[in-house]
């Protein structure tokens, strides 16, 4: 009979310690998860960019609130810009069009030193999450060249060197052979009309306009009134809807309040779990 009271004694002891470790983790657990419901009022600002959400974060929007690092925005406060970087280029943002889903951009590393730009070769820069709109010009500038005695198309001195440039890279190395020798080639974007007696800069300055990508699932999130934010940056798979109006954490977000949180909900089933097994060792014993 001893012994039986023995082992009633160490399931109580085991029970009580399953409840002191459960409590601890779930307050832990609660309080080391981010609050999503700020990011419904934590906007983007700088410059002449102001209320952008999701996809994007940077300065005062924190990365919780975006879709991972190819949407972060950087605020230079001293010349009040935003710049992007895409691939392995720096881009100024100059409008953002979060229902078009849309953005305007000028190639800031080119237009800054034509002469010398530091990004490589651009024409990989839009991929994936970024595509062209169909009134964006792609220009090749072509560097360290040949001279070339005769050339319709666009030019600039570099020091002692020509650069060319043009719009249809098939086309003028047809027509200028020459240009295949040339030691660097750069793509470069547009909206302007290409005119080869504007410099260059200029035209670069105007900008381009790229669409970015937001899935069905997160529009439909985000038509429901909830902000999305994406789970697996390099895949972009975006699986989940948060900080709705009414607090829910689903995929769509959901017209009822919900009033239970996971992590309640986990410490309701912990204790119903204890108390379930206290309960069976006293009627046992």
């Amino acid at each position: 009979m001893e012994d039986d009271h023995d082992h009633m004694h160490i399931h109580i002891y085991m029970m009580c310690w399953l409840l002191l470790i459960t409590l601890p983790h779930s307050q832990s657990e609660s309080s080391a998860t981010f609050d999503y419901s700020v990011c419904k009022k934590q906007s983007y600002n700088c410059g002449n960019l102001s209320n952008i959400f999701y996809p994007f974060w940077g300065h005062n929007r924190s990365s919780e609130c975006g879709s991972g690092d190819p949407f972060k925005l950087t605020c230079n406060h001293d010349h009040n810009t935003t710049s992007i970087r895409i691939a392995s280029e720096n881009f100024t943002v100059k409008e953002i069009n979060n229902t078009a889903h849309t953005m305007k951009l000028v190639p800031a590393d080119t237009v800054t030193n034509l002469c010398s730009p530091q990004s490589e070769n651009g024409n990989e820069s839009h991929t994936g999450l970024f595509q062209d709109s169909p009134s964006v010009q792609k220009i090749i500038i072509f560097y360290y060249c040949p001279r070339i005695r005769t050339f319709s198309y666009g030019h600039f001195m570099c020091g002692d060197d020509i650069a060319y440039y043009a719009l249809d890279y098939d086309r003028i190395v047809v027509d200028y052979p020459q240009l295949l020798s040339c030691k660097r080639s750069l793509h470069t974007w547009s909206d302007a009309q290409l005119n080869f007696s504007v410099a260059l800069e200029k035209v670069l300055n105007e900008g381009f306009v790229v669409n970015y990508n937001v899935s069905r699932v997160c529009q439909r999130c985000l038509g429901s009134e909830g902000r999305c934010w994406r789970d697996d940056i390099e895949k972009h798979v975006v699986n989940s809807c948060y900080y709705c109006q009414n607090g829910s954490h689903g995929l769509h977000c959901s017209p009822s309040p919900v009033k239970t949180t996971t992590s309640s909900m986990s410490l309701l089933f912990s204790f119903s779990f204890i108390n379930s097994q206290l309960l069976n060792v006293l009627l046992i014993f």
